[in-house]
């Protein structure tokens, strides 16, 4: 009798809280890098110093698993900009975006090393050295 209630008690309790549980499906990682205020802010910066847009914001998932209790992905989001002139600079601005079905998502930008890693296409020493969780 007690496991029967214990199992009722979790299910209810998973139900009412479903209900301000983000649905992974509708999760936007690149609305939520944009939307960011350090990413902002940064955007803004870069901006100002007279650099155009080359490559909107997009996001790859890195990985992502779902359990009993929600889901979890992380993503990387980049967006390049360029500087104008006879030689034109490329700036990335990126960030890990980190989804967790009960929580509100966490955004942490690409320090510049981890900037040049992702240049040197060195994903695996990006990913492995981040500590977004």
């Amino acid at each position: 009798m007690i496991k029967v209630s214990l199992v009722f008690i979790i299910f209810i309790a998973m139900n009412l809280s479903s209900s301000w549980a983000i649905d992974p499906a509708e999760f936007d990682p690149v609305k939520t890098f944009s939307m960011d205020p350090e990413v902002m802010k940064k955007w803004h910066l870069i901006k100002r110093n007279a650099q155009v847009v080359v490559q909107k914001p997009s996001a790859n998932l890195l990985y992502g698993s779902c359990g009993i209790v929600g889901c979890e992905y992380k993503y990387l989001v980049t967006m390049g900009f360029s500087s104008s002139g006879a030689n034109p600079q490329i700036e990335i601005l990126g960030a890990f975006v980190l989804f967790k079905t009960y929580q509100k998502a966490q955004v942490k930008l690409l320090s510049r090393s981890q900037v040049r890693l992702l240049q040197q296409d060195k994903w695996d020493q990006l990913v492995k050295g981040d500590k977004c969780d």
